[in-house]
């Protein structure tokens, strides 16, 4: 590979990284108004990572759908289209897909957290509040 390609693949791995940071970056919502609304007794946490990646750790009470079992799993999860949704995965790329499948299937208030630690603060802030 020539080094004029490899600069170029890099490039472009750069930009996949900064719009998936983007995608969960990107709220209206303060830190202090999301934890509130993270802890809501309808709010439902939603780990978008493989079984096995969610038996290693995850946020207490959080569901385990894969994003690539989103369409066919999240209507029987989550029947409410219009609960509060908390995505997280490992870096937040996987929970950004799972964002705009959601979407597409009517969900309104799905929020793309980032990755199991974002997760972890944002439930930790509100329990130490």
């Amino acid at each position: 590979m020539t080094n004029a390609v490899k600069v170029v693949v890099l490039w472009f791995k750069s930009l996949l990284l900064l719009f998936s940071a983007v995608s969960y970056a990107d709220s209206n919502a303060t830190a202090s108004e999301l934890s509130k609304e993270a802890t809501a007794e309808k709010a439902v946490w939603l780990d978008v990572r493989s079984f096995d990646e969610y038996k290693s750790g995850h946020v207490d009470g959080a569901l385990n759908i894969p994003h690539t079992r989103i369409e066919d799993n999240i209507l029987e999860a989550v029947p409410d289209k219009s609960a509060p949704v908390f995505l997280y995965c490992r870096s937040g790329h996987r929970s950004g897909i799972a964002l705009k499948k959601m979407k597409k299937l009517g969900y309104t208030n799905v929020v793309n957290v980032g990755g199991l630690n974002d997760a972890r603060k944002i439930v930790n802030k509100e329990k130490a509040q």
